[in-house]
């Protein structure tokens, strides 16, 4: 592979990569160290935050019986284990903070029926998004399930405390932007390979916990529900890290326009923002 790749990299004229890794790892494969740029995740320019959306959101928790004298823990995306999980801690929890409520977000809607099992099984009330307006909400649910698509992110300036799915009990993690954009604590579990360098940039700043299992969830969980100003200062230095890493787009721009125009040798001493 390295003879190949050693004959084949050195005919590129640029690579653009999200971290100095990814960098080092194209390089030890025969990239020339000069035509490679890290310029951070373009992941940070794409978030973007839907106001009428999130009005929609609070009307619909508030229909539930959830309003702003609940304490709320989000799961967005999760994935098979991470329902129950979150649940597990929920209960755990419970006691300690009386007014709680729990919203899933199962990353795949076509697993909603074994979700509303567990739930079911776990004995907690709940509501279902899709089937609000069919009856009326006699009581504030436990469980709030996000059984549409499309409209996680509106329900995340709601949340208190966000936890990123298919981190836990899967590989690869979601993203974790778009809960930061809206200034919120944010935990992960330890399997977050596909977001490697956002969640670096994340714990860099002290903007995320990343938890090694269920018990220092439900832990880190605990501990962010009762301090709200550690809980409002890590959402704080969240939003901060999405707005300072935008620009990943621009920087990928300027650098093809060179490649373009000037070719590769350009491009080797040219930094990204820097007078042509």
């Amino acid at each position: 592979m390295s003879y190949f790749t050693r004959r084949i990299l050195p005919l590129i004229d640029l690579f653009c990569v999200q971290t100095e890794l990814d960098g080092e790892r194209l390089a030890a494969l025969g990239a020339p160290a000069s035509r490679i740029r890290a310029l951070g995740s373009a992941k940070y320019d794409v978030a973007t935050v839907d106001l009428s959306g999130e009005e929609r959101a609070h009307a619909l928790l508030a229909e539930a019986g959830i309003t702003s004298d609940h304490r709320i823990i989000l799961g967005g995306s999760t994935w098979p284990g991470e329902e129950n999980a979150l649940m597990d801690a929920f209960k755990g929890l419970k006691t300690r903070h009386r007014n709680l409520v729990l919203i899933l977000a199962p990353r795949h809607m076509e697993r909603k029926a074994a979700v509303i099992a567990e739930i079911q099984g776990q004995g907690m009330s709940f509501v279902q998004r899709s089937t609000m307006g069919e009856a009326p909400i006699r009581a504030t649910p436990q469980v709030f399930l996000l059984d549409t698509t499309g409209e996680l992110k509106n329900f995340y300036s709601s949340a208190d405390v966000i936890f990123v799915g298919k981190s836990l009990t899967q590989h690869g993690g979601q993203n974790p932007i778009e809960p930061a954009l809206h200034g919120k604590a944010i935990i992960c579990g330890p399997f977050m390979e596909n977001f490697r360098g956002v969640v670096e940039d994340f714990i860099a700043a002290d903007a995320l916990v990343q938890v090694p299992d269920l018990q220092n969830l439900r832990r880190t969980l605990d501990d962010l529900l009762t301090n709200e100003q550690r809980r409002t200062a890590m959402g704080l230095r969240a939003a901060a890290v999405v707005a300072q890493k935008r620009g990943a787009l621009d920087r990928t721009l300027e650098l093809l326009d060179i490649v373009v125009n000037d070719g590769a040798t350009a491009v080797e001493g040219h930094a990204p923002g820097s007078e042509r």
